[in-house]
């Protein structure tokens, strides 16, 4: 007899485990935690990780498919859930549109400066990129992926060569700029420069810096930058 009921305690007990209803008495049997409610929410932890490749937050370690709202703006990493593939921490996905934009601006100097001078165009023409700004000699962008395409017109024939900087640092994934060549005639612009650049954090710096070049006169009006935000 004692057997028996032990055995059917634990039948029972197997049962009970088999599903967990939240506000229901019928979880379904496709689940393992069934959560009802009509007004209310599930919070799941909220943590502040270091970035993409944080395995530290995580006090007994991180878990393929554990799943965190991350609250924490810093290095690749901004506010919103994030689950562990195994090997790094990667955001869900939403389906919101993307955001895109464009800026257009244009250079109010009537010179520029040799190898090493870090420039910008500081007269807005165009916007409708919403975060962007400029502030002191950066303009800033908000998160997100951009061609960034400016041109220099040089009103004396020098030679200058230029470059797109993100945050203080040369942008590589591009071409840089070269205005009047030697053997070119003045007022010529032989190649813009173009750049990808891809902002991660919640803000990036934008400015320019002259690669080579001992300085010239500018062409008013004729020099600018084409700012465009594509995802």
């Amino acid at each position: 007899m004692y057997r028996l009921l032990l055995i059917t305690c634990f039948f029972i007990s197997s049962i009970s485990l088999a599903q967990v209803g939240i506000n229901t008495n019928s979880p379904s049997p496709s689940t393992y935690l069934d959560i009802q409610g009509t007004d209310a929410g599930v919070l799941l932890p909220r943590v502040a990780l270091t970035g993409s490749g944080d395995t530290t937050t995580i006090s007994h370690g991180n878990v393929e498919g554990l799943i965190v709202y991350n609250t924490a703006t810093v290095s690749d990493v901004t506010p919103g859930f994030y689950y562990w593939n195994g090997t790094a921490w990667l955001r869900f996905q939403t389906s919101a549109p993307v955001q895109t934009g464009v800026m257009m601006r244009n250079f109010t100097a009537t010179g520029i400066g040799g190898t090493g001078t870090v420039f910008n165009f500081p007269n807005q023409l165009f916007n409708t990129i919403t975060g962007a700004s400029f502030n002191g000699n950066q303009i800033t962008l908000p998160t997100g992926l951009y061609i960034i395409e400016s041109d220099l017109r040089l009103n004396s024939n020098n030679t200058i060569d230029w470059n797109v900087r993100l945050n203080g640092t040369q942008v590589t994934t591009g071409a840089s700029g070269s205005a009047n060549p030697a053997g070119f005639n003045t007022n010529a612009s032989t190649i813009k420069q173009i750049s990808i650049v891809h902002i991660t954090a919640a803000t990036g710096e934008i400015d320019f810096i002259v690669t080579n070049g001992s300085g010239a006169t500018i062409l008013n009006g004729q020099t600018h930058v084409l700012i465009k935000k594509i995802g």
